[in-house]
């Protein structure tokens, strides 16, 4: 079993964390601005880290399971792996359900409102990205009960997993940098199977929300 830990943290927006040893083995890729250089050109440090969320499998090859958390989370209990492991199962993904809200309309709505209030954290984050049109281009069949929090999650890498992924990314850049929106419609859309973890995915005995840097 061999398993790849993905972390990017593009433009220096935090801190650097140092993960606790981990009783399971597994490879840690730590993206900077060093090893994974600014494509300014192309993209803000933000959407830049999306590639990786989205594309480790491709970046990294060969792992059987990977596993993404954002710059601010640290793994501080070394059975934080294993008990990632554990929640997967025999599933295609674990995530933690959202805490807050639980549809892509309600998370659309709560941004567009922060960004009305010229909120001071949403607002450098999601300027000008398409809301309604995110939604727009659902389709009309599609049952909106499910928002999940993605600051890290694990996945079983497949080739199916892999297209998903793709179209996954397709709603990041296509429509809106908030991956929360396109995740629970591709998942759906493609019939993955996953496990929600219903616990607050900054109060877990194994992980430690360590915020950024500005």
């Amino acid at each position: 079993m061999k398993i790849c830990v993905v972390t990017a943290n593009c433009g220096s927006f935090d801190k650097g964390v140092i993960h606790v040893p981990q009783s399971v083995e597994a490879d840690f890729k730590y993206l900077n601005d060093e090893n994974y250089p600014i494509r300014h050109c192309s993209f803000t440090p933000r959407m830049q880290a999306r590639i990786p969320k989205c594309f480790a499998w491709q970046m990294f090859p060969g792992y059987d399971y990977y596993i993404w958390i954002d710059g601010s989370m640290q793994m501080t209990s070394p059975n934080a792996i294993q008990w990632l492991l554990d929640k997967l199962g025999d599933k295609e993904f674990a995530f933690f359900q959202h805490p807050d809200r639980t549809t892509l309309k309600q998370e659309c709505d709560f941004i567009k409102k922060k960004l009305e209030e010229k909120n001071y954290y949403l607002t450098p984050r999601y300027t000008n990205e398409w809301f309604d049109e995110f939604l727009d281009a659902l389709e009309d069949d599609y049952i909106d009960d499910l928002l999940i929090a993605d600051t890290y999650f694990i996945y079983k890498n497949s080739p199916y997993v892999q297209e998903m992924m793709k179209e996954w990314w397709y709603y990041i850049s296509r429509y809106n940098i908030n991956d929360q929106l396109g995740l629970p419609y591709v998942l759906k859309e493609w019939d993955m199977k996953y496990n929600l973890i219903e616990e607050h995915y900054m109060k877990t005995k194994d992980f430690t929300y360590v915020g950024h840097k500005k």
